[in-house]
Parts: C-alpha cells; structure tokens; sequence
C-alpha cells in the first residue's frame, strides 16, 4: 500500500525532491532497504533522475557491493556529466576497489599485516566500508591478535549489520577463545577457566553463554555473589535464556533462599514450561512442605525428558519416605540406569530393596554404592542389612564394621547395635553337601508320612527342658540356614540337625506338605537345648556336637 501510495504521490505530481529528502532520511537511520525502495520508485517514474543512482551507489558501497556501487555511480554520471561530486565519487569508488583488491591480494599471500595496512587505507578514504573492517578482523585473527580481529569484526557488524558474515566471523573468533576456557572448566581448573572467559567477554560484551559459564566458575570456586551478578548480566542480554534463570535458582536454592529460589524458578517455567531442570528445581524447593506438588514437578520433568535421572531419584525418595515401596523401586530403578556413577541413587534403591525383602538386590546395589564411594557409612549399612538377611555373617561383619566409621552418628549406633547382635549370634559352619542321590518318594497317605514321638530329655547344664522330634519314614529333609529347632532321622538311620522352618521343608522327600495341624502338634527344641548349636543342616557323625550326640543317643535307644 505504500507503495502505490508513493507511485500515486508522484504520478500526481508531488515533488521528487520530498522523496528524495525521505530517503536520505532511511540512509541516515540506516534503513537502506526501505531508502533503496523510495529511491527505486523515483526512478520508476523518472529513470534518468542521477541524484537517485547517487544515493543508491552510497547504498551499494556501504552494503560492500562494489560492483553495485560502480554501476549506479556510472549511471549517475551519464545522467548528469558535469556534476564534479559524481565524477569525484566515482574517482573515490574506482580507487577503492583497487585497494582492496591489494589488499585481498597481501591476504591470500599471507602478508596479513600488509593486508591490514591496505585496509586501513580504505578505511581512511571511506570510514564505513563495512567490508574493509571484516578484511581487516580476518588478517588480526590470522595474527593471532583476536582482540583487534573482535574489534574489526564489531566495526563492521555496526556499518552494516545485515551482513551475516561479520556477525558469524565475530562468533567464530569468541567460540574459540570461548571452547578453551570450556575445556579448562571440564579439567576442574576453575581460576584459569575465568580467565579465558574474561578474554571472551573483551572479545564480545553481548555473548551471553559466557556470563553463564563465568557464573558456574564462581561458583565452583565459592563465591556465590559473583555467581549470580554474571547470571544477571546474562539474562539483561538474554531475556529469555532459561539456562540462566535455574542456574540462577539452583544457587539461590544452596544458599537456603528459598523463597528467592522458588520465584527464579518459576520465572524460568513462565519462559519455558518445557525445561524439564526448571520443573526439578521447583520440586526440590517444594518437596519437604508439599510433597504433592512436587511428585507433580518431578513428574512434568520426566514427561518432558523421560532420561532426567535427578527427577526419577526424588521421585523415589519421595515414595521411600512415604514407604510405599513399589513405586519407590519403580523410580530408582529408573535412576539408577540413568546415574550409573552415583552412589547416593544406588544406596537409595538399596534401601528399598531392604524394605521390599528383596536382600539378594539389596546386596548387589548396596556393593555398587561402596564400589563408588568406598567411604559411603549408608551404603555399608544397607549392604550389611542385605548381608545378615542373607545369612552371610561375615560379610554382614566387615559391612557394619565399614559402617560403624562413617561420619553419621546415627549410622554408627544403628552399625554398632548390629555388630554386638552379630557377635551374640552362633558361628557359621558351611553347609556339607549329602552324597547320596536325591529320592524321589511316591505320595503317601500323611498318616503314614509323620509318626511323632516325644522326648522330653534333661541336658546337665541347660536349665531349659528341650523336646525333639524324631520323623520316621523321611527320606530326606530339605532345611535353609537359621536356628537350630529339631532333630530329624531318616528312614535310613542318618541323623539331621534341623534348622527353623525346616520342619516344613520334608516336602521334597514325601511329595506333599504337611497341614499346619500336624504341625501345631510338633514341639521343637529352644536355642539354648544345645550349648553349641550349629546354623545349618548337618550329619550326625560330623558336625553335630558331643553333647547334641549323647543326647541323640538317649532318644535313638
């Protein structure tokens, strides 16, 4: 529309002068394209009008279109042969292009300061070639001096901002400086990585990233303040750079500035609802006062990005906490697949395995919690709980031993209450495999299966009274490890000490179980029956001990 109204402005005779005012205008307030457009729409309307082909030769040289330049100068020219300001611009643009042409030539020859020399003799004659500037970064950068290539590369970029090159040249020279003090920052050399990065911030004040990684070296190096003006600083260049703002509320979170953190964080969530770390954040700030909305957060955080192991393992702490086990198990398994190096995750999970009875993961995750952090006291401790539930004894030992020297004063009472009962209870013997053939017996009729007798037999020195259970027609008794309860005979006349539960386990010899009424019926021995009881099942001639033996005896007879 405005367009035609230009073309109906001069169709109706308004004065090309107006228009011509208005362009010089828009080159003013370097708007060229919407100058080039009012100086093309002159034309249109007069083609031999030489003041327009002036301004746009002006155009074409500051937009470091030489050949533009010449073409529209030349038309001027032969619009209008007299005028000395064309023919002395045309002079101007001819010698321009002649030098930089010298100049492109010293580059490429690798005379680089030669070549910067040249440039600035352009620069001297046309201050705002835009294209001599961008010459002149190349040649510092190949130098090695980035701070005069920066410098170059922003003249440029302000005499002609359109041109991406200058912009990308700017970023190439700064990502490199900006990559060094990144890897220094990986390598932990926190003090030589905020150098590098103040060099950056010389070389470019408007890169943002750079503010937020001086930000986690201050950090890193415990000068929180800091940390926080560059996050500012990052995000008045940046207004809507999420990065910064949980950086910024992981901070404020540390520093037990709760609420401060919180509003950061929701800030960040405004911006980007889709930042799984700011949907985290806002969960951690919230979880002790309102765990609900935090299992949401840390839900949105998983639906947003399913591999985010920090929302998988307070998900499951929350749960923990709350005892409801199988949804704890659910999210720290997930976790621990995701934080494969952390040891807090694997303790974690440890710990539900625990509650679950699940003592064989317990064990495996609680040796994986150790195996990376050798001085973790809540590894050790749930690795001993899965341990002592398993019956390893000695390995529960050496766990709650490693437990019992951490930091935690809690975990060194629970790690030394474990030990004494470990040391109350009964030595291990290993478990002698019986050599003779697994028998499969037919089903019988239960009345025949069982026939109990009662003993009742005094030991000199016990001052219980012990009862034991001869089984007859047993083939075999299958028994688990634990305390010693009963005898068993088998039909070929070994003899068994039984262990608890055993007496439910003659199912693999007979083919059925016994019914619980039979077994109300059984009397087992105490603990104390036997002054050294064994904890797992044994044959009689060479395990059982001498006072177990006479009391066999007795009862055999």
């Amino acid at each position: 529309a405005g367009f035609t109204a230009i073309l109906a402005a001069a169709a109706t005779g308004q004065d090309i002068g107006d228009l011509m005012a208005e362009a010089r205008e828009e080159i003013s307030a370097k708007n060229y394209g919407s100058a080039r457009q009012k100086l093309q729409t002159i034309l249109q309307y007069n083609s031999a009008y030489a003041p327009a082909y002036f301004e746009l030769s002006k155009i074409a040289l500051i937009q470091d279109d030489l050949k533009g330049a010449q073409d529209n100068i030349q038309a001027a020219i032969e619009n209008d042969p007299r005028n000395e300001e064309y023919r002395a611009e045309a002079e101007k643009v001819a010698q321009l292009s002649s030098i930089m042409s010298d100049a492109r030539r010293s580059y490429d020859e690798r005379d680089y300061m030669g070549a910067v020399a040249r440039y600035e003799k352009v620069l001297e004659k046309h201050p705002s070639f835009a294209n001599a500037y961008y010459g002149m970064g190349m040649a510092f950068a190949r130098e090695g001096d980035l701070r005069q290539a920066a410098e170059a590369f922003r003249k440029a970029q302000t005499y002609n901002p359109d041109d991406a090159r200058y912009t990308s040249a700017l970023r190439k020279i700064v990502a490199d400086k900006f990559n060094e003090a990144n890897r220094l920052l990986r390598g932990r050399d926190w003090e030589s990585a905020l150098e590098i990065y103040k060099e950056v911030v010389e070389l470019d004040p408007t890169f943002e990233k750079t503010y937020y990684w001086m930000a986690r070296s201050y950090r890193m190096l415990g000068d929180n303040e800091a940390a926080l003006k560059m996050l500012d600083r990052a995000t008045e260049i940046k207004p809507d750079y999420t990065t910064a703002y949980v950086e910024k509320g992981n901070i404020l979170r540390r520093d037990g500035r709760s609420e401060e953190a919180e509003a950061v964080y929701c800030q960040a969530l405004s911006l980007d609802p889709m930042s799984d770390k700011a949907w985290v954040g806002f969960g951690t700030i919230v979880r002790s006062k309102k765990p609900a909305e935090a299992v949401e957060a840390f839900k949105s955080a998983l639906s947003v990005n399913p591999e985010n192991g920090d929302a998988a393992e307070y998900l499951g702490e929350i749960y923990s906490a709350q005892e409801k086990w199988a949804e704890a198990r659910k999210y720290l398994e997930q976790a621990v697949k995701l934080k494969t190096k952390d040891h807090v995750v694997a303790c974690r999970l440890a710990h539900v395995y625990n509650a679950l009875g699940e003592h064989e993961k317990a064990g495996q995750m609680g040796r994986r919690s150790t195996s990376l952090r050798k001085t973790f006291e809540y590894g050790w401790y749930e690795l001993g709980l899965a341990e002592k539930a398993l019956g390893n004894r000695v390995a529960a030992i050496e766990a709650f031993k490693n437990a019992s020297n951490g930091r935690d004063a809690s975990i060194r009472k629970s790690s030394q209450y474990e030990l004494k009962q470990l040391e109350m209870a009964p030595p291990i013997v290993e478990k002698e495999e019986d050599p003779t053939p697994e028998f499969k017996a037919e089903p019988v009729p239960e009345a025949e299966v069982v026939k109990e007798l009662e003993v009742k037999k005094e030991i000199p020195g016990i001052p219980e009274t012990s009862f034991f259970i001869i089984k007859k027609r047993a083939k075999e008794a299958q028994v688990k490890t634990g305390k010693v309860m009963g005898i068993v005979k088998t039909r070929t006349g070994k003899v068994f000490v039984s262990v608890k539960n055993a007496s439910v386990k003659v199912t693999k010899a007979i083919g059925k179980p016994i019914k619980s009424d039979v077994m109300k019926k059984t009397v087992i021995a105490s603990m104390s029956a036997i002054k050294h009881p064994v904890n797992t099942v044994s044959h009689f001639d060479k395990k059982v001990t001498k006072s177990v033996k006479g009391l066999l005896d007795s009862i055999i007879k």
